[in-house]
């Protein structure tokens, strides 16, 4: 059966009703959906602009004043500007024209000769031009100072957007005193850094002009490279290249080969590093073979962390001139020396012939007042004395003669003279010493006797003592021959100071208290004999008395005789006194002395 069902009024109504109402409420849903979604839209926007405003606040806290500026029209916004600046003090307002506010802070606050470059750059033609190929673009300029004394200022330029009707721009000023005074510093410092260098430069180019080859050298890599050259030097070696086969190769082809033995050693890159491990250079000199001198040295460059040598300079100069210079000084010193020992010795040399003669005169004299009542000892005396005065006298003209001869003022002359006078008294001066040696010239007394009568002393006494006297001059020995056997001493006779040695080898221990040796004497002299005499191996040898009685009376002969081992030195013309005293001290003192002083007690 078929059911029917009514649908009756009342409740048409009723639906109608609820499906109104859950529109109503899908609506109202809907509504606020929308309403919550744009209000979440607006609070992100709002956020986004306070965001963009802090990094904008924070981008602007760099500048002095910034400006958003729409090129097209000249128009501008004021985004930013800080108090005490000269564009606050210029009361700009929002809507002006750019332009015209640019040229107004350029007449006001910019010097006169910086305004047209300033308006040409800040007018919105050029940042138009130049901001339509680039995104960015900065000015520096200088203003007259502001309250905050700020002078230095640099202007940025930023495009912002850019379509067929608008184009926006940032134009911010910030000052860069700061920045300025820095750059300053640093072009003060270049700029001096750049005098050092060029001076440098010039150093070094004065410098290797007197070089003839600087080279730079690694020692690890065994590499160098030219600093500057000799031509025919750079023609062998090149600009770089192995050091070790260059540097051979210029010893081998242009060192002389004398030399070539020695410089190789020093050209061994190998060992540079140990041979300057305690030096900062090291040289040596050598000839080359044209006969020129040169001087090579090795100069630390550089060292590793442990001190090991990695980089040298090399460099060659010629020292032909100071060679030459060296050895015209070496010459002359060595000239200077020789004149000086020359003048050392003819004054030795004439201190002793003056004082031999002195010497004969004294004596003479001496023995003159012995023999004061025998006629034929006193005739012979003077003619001894006339002898030595006559030589005197001689010696004398011969110091004038080279005197004169020394300043050029010495003159040939013709002297005449009688030769059979000259013979005689050459005759007598070297007669004695002839008949020492067995040659008769003349007339000879051998059976004179100068020593009977002795002299007295108060003090100090010879007596019975036993001398060698060493003298090669006839007549000083017979003085000191005579003034000795007088004091009661007893005279051993040596005319050289090899006899002197031979005598007190072959004699007795003890036998001799005392030597007086002269100095300058043929066959040996005086210094060589006291040295034998201290080397024999005997005791008295060791402490004998060896006294130096010579006409050399310069210090540097005193002091010449004690390291002989000469005991003292005594000056002719002789002061018996003080021989006398000499010779009592020292034999006294002397081992001997001690011995006999011992046997006069017993």
């Amino acid at each position: 059966m078929t059911e029917t069902k009514y649908i009756f009024p009342k409740q048409s109504q009723s639906v109608t009703v609820l499906v109104f109402i859950t529109v109503l409420i899908v609506l109202l849903l809907i509504l606020t959906v929308m309403v919550h979604m744009r209000n979440r839209k607006l609070k992100s926007t709002l956020e986004e602009q306070i965001a963009e405003r802090r990094l904008l606040d924070k981008i602007c806290a760099d500048f002095t004043a910034v400006y958003y500026v729409e090129l097209n029209t000249g128009s501008f916004e004021i985004l930013h500007i800080n108090d005490g600046t000269n564009a606050k003090k210029m009361n700009l307002k929002q809507g002006d024209n750019f332009n015209s506010s640019a040229d107004q802070y350029a007449v006001q606050y910019l010097y006169e000769k910086e305004r047209k470059e300033f308006k040409d750059w800040i007018s919105t033609r050029y940042l138009k031009e130049q901001l339509s190929r680039r995104e960015r673009i900065t000015y520096h300029y200088r203003s007259k100072p502001n309250p905050n004394q700020h002078e230095f200022f640099e202007a940025q330029a930023i495009k912002i957007y850019q379509d067929e009707k608008h184009f926006f721009a940032l134009v911010g000023f910030r000052h860069i005193d700061d920045i300025m005074e820095k750059e300053t510093t640093i072009q003060n410092q270049l700029r001096q850094a750049l005098d050092e260098t060029r001076l440098s430069n010039e150093i070094i180019s004065a410098i290797a002009k007197s070089y003839c080859s600087i080279y730079r050298i690694d020692v690890q890599k065994d590499f160098f490279e030219e600093v500057s050259n000799d031509s025919e030097i750079h023609k062998l070696t090149g600009n770089r290249g192995c050091a070790t086969e260059k540097l051979y190769q210029l010893c081998d082809t242009m060192v002389a080969p004398e030399y070539r033995p020695l410089i190789r050693p020093f050209l061994d890159v190998s060992t540079l590093s140990a041979r300057l491990k305690t030096e900062e250079c090291i040289s040596t000199e050598y000839r080359m073979c044209d006969g020129s001198w040169h001087r090579m040295l090795f100069i630390v460059k550089k060292r590793d962390e442990s001190g090991n040598v990695t980089h040298v300079l090399c460099t060659v100069r010629s020292i032909s001139d100071s060679k030459r210079r060296e050895e015209n000084l070496n010459f002359a010193a060595e000239v200077a020396k020789r004149e000086a020992e020359m003048k050392t010795r003819f004054l030795a040399t004439m201190s002793h012939d003056i004082r031999t003669p002195l010497n004969g005169i004294i004596g003479m004299v001496n023995m003159g007042n012995q023999y004061a009542d025998d006629p034929q000892m006193q005739q012979k005396i003077r003619e001894k004395a006339m002898e030595s005065l006559k030589y005197l006298v001689s010696l004398v003209n011969d110091v004038l003669d080279m005197n004169k001869l020394q300043s050029g003022d010495l003159k040939d002359q013709q002297i005449l003279f009688d030769l059979t006078m000259v013979l005689r008294e050459l005759n007598q001066i070297y007669d004695e010493r002839a008949a020492k040696k067995g040659i008769w010239i003349g007339t000879q007394d051998k059976n004179s006797n100068l020593s009977d009568k002795p002299v007295s002393l108060d003090d100090y006494s010879v007596e019975g003592m036993r001398a060698l006297v060493v003298e090669d001059n006839e007549l000083n020995m017979e003085i000191a021959e005579f003034l000795i056997q007088n004091e009661g001493a007893t005279v051993t006779k040596a005319w050289d100071g090899q006899q002197a040695v031979t005598l007190f080898a072959k004699s007795a221990s003890g036998e001799f208290d005392a030597i007086l040796m002269d100095v300058l004497m043929p066959v040996m002299n005086g210094y060589e004999a006291a040295k034998i005499i201290r080397s024999l191996d005997r005791k008295d040898a060791k402490v004998v008395p060896i006294i130096a009685m010579t006409a050399n009376a310069f210090t540097e002969d005193r002091l010449k005789a004690k390291e002989a081992g000469m005991d003292e030195h005594i000056a002719k013309p002789v002061d018996v006194k003080l021989l006398v005293k000499v010779i009592s001290r020292l034999v006294e003192n002397s081992f001997w002395g001690i011995r006999n002083e011992k046997e006069k007690m017993e």
